[in-house]
């Protein structure tokens, strides 16, 4: 994240979501950005004792937790947003 701030930084201020391929799809499918507690601690900005993103790492990545996904437990069930889609994969 650093580096990409400093690199490209109209990139960078122009990005609205902060996200990897798992997120992309399910945000597709279920129409919510949703991350697993253990991918998000995998990206260093996550608290594991809170179970939610660390305020210290979005104020040293000037990010904010609207840009990334809501962090979820493995249990969260989500529902697909689109009936269509649903049923083509039942």
């Amino acid at each position: 994240m650093l580096w990409f701030r400093k690199h490209e930084e109209k990139l960078f201020q122009r990005t609205a979501k902060f996200i990897g391929i798992r997120e992309y799809i399910g945000y597709r499918f279920f129409g919510e950005y949703d991350v697993d507690y253990s991918v998000a601690s995998a990206t260093g900005l996550f608290n594991n004792e809170t179970k939610a993103w660390s305020a210290q790492a979005m104020k040293i990545t000037g990010i904010t937790a609207d840009q990334l996904s809501t962090p979820r437990s493995v249990n969260h069930i989500l529902k697909f947003k689109d009936k269509k889609i649903a049923e083509e994969l039942d």
